[in-house]
């Protein structure tokens, strides 16, 4: 899905746009019709004149080149991004790695507001990681630094799409949540969610945190387990980053209550190196709005900046 909105300088939605995006499409019908017919309709109704886009999309980016170079989710490599959207848009556009707009969401009107120091984690169809120190995104040597998700967490684990085994990512996603469910169901184990799944409508982590509202024992348990995969993976955060604050954010963060209790033990038990209950972890204030958020900041900064390069600093 493509989640364009218009939104004000206070950080304020005013208007949104939803389009449905076919990852196959290619890069300049995708960027250049459809996400561009979901940011007109959003301006249209929205009765302003906004001057400046921020695009937020998965994989490495050049931003101040406008480049897409690699992108594994959209199966995109040297895509031109900017120049595609303002051939079809009379807006200046700009172009941000999703985890940054995210870290730039968090920071601007989120749970990063009152911290220097935080790691975002977006858990998701993957799972996602971006780092602020003293109040400056983290990029690494080669720009590649909080890719959380290929943490090796079980050394003989499962494969991941990185090549490698084992992958926090292959632990804690959303379809390694559905994954898990299936297999205990397999197996024998009873749950409610055995009714609701189909092969017209498979089984989902939403699915998984619906059930455990309803006290399923089995959705419980599969909660309980991500919470202690991914103590293992924060746990190292913690102690190499110190990070003053930990914000879990994305469509899996809707079970957090569910997962938070072991996470924080497992934390806590592992990190020994660090002061015991420093590091605070928290769900995302701004739930799935946080990269959309983002973005507008991003794009602010860029009608208020005489050049581009200054977004590395976002």
């Amino acid at each position: 899905w493509v989640n364009a909105a218009v939104i004000d300088d206070s950080g304020h939605v005013l208007v949104r746009s939803l389009a449905r995006v076919d990852v196959g499409e290619h890069p300049s019908d995708l960027l250049g019709k459809t996400v561009a017919k979901a940011v007109e309709d959003a301006v249209e109704r929205s009765g302003r004149t906004p001057t400046v886009l921020g695009l937020s999309m998965p994989g490495t980016l050049r931003p101040e080149e406008g480049l897409g170079l690699v992108s594994p989710r959209l199966g995109w490599e040297d895509v031109p991004v900017v120049e595609i959207l303002e051939k079809a848009l009379p807006l200046r556009a700009v172009v941000v790695n999703d985890i940054r707009s995210i870290l730039a969401g968090e920071r601007a009107y989120g749970a990063g507001r009152s911290v220097e120091n935080f790691v975002c984690v977006s858990m998701g169809s993957v799972v996602d990681g971006g780092i602020m120190l003293n109040g400056r995104v983290y990029e690494g040597a080669s720009d590649c630094a909080g890719e959380i998700g290929h943490l090796t967490i079980e050394q003989e684990g499962s494969e991941c799409a990185c090549g490698n085994q084992g992958c926090l990512d292959t632990l804690v996603s959303g379809p390694a949540v559905a994954r898990m469910v299936c297999e205990a169901i397999r197996l024998g184990a009873q749950s409610v969610m055995s009714e609701w799944a189909s092969e017209e409508m498979p089984l989902t982590s939403e699915m998984v945190c619906r059930a455990a509202r309803e006290g399923d024992a089995l959705a419980l348990k599969v909660w309980d387990k991500v919470g202690r995969y991914l103590g293992l993976g924060l746990a190292a955060v913690v102690t190499i980053v110190n990070p003053r604050r930990i914000i879990i954010g994305g469509r899996l963060a809707q079970a957090f209550d569910f997962f938070a209790p072991t996470l924080r033990e497992e934390v806590r038990r592992r990190a020994r190196m660090v002061p015991r209950d420093y590091t605070e972890i928290v769900p995302s204030p701004l739930g799935l709005d946080a990269a959309l958020l983002g973005c507008g900041v991003v794009a602010l900064r860029a009608q208020l900046t005489a050049t581009s390069g200054s977004l590395r600093e976002t």
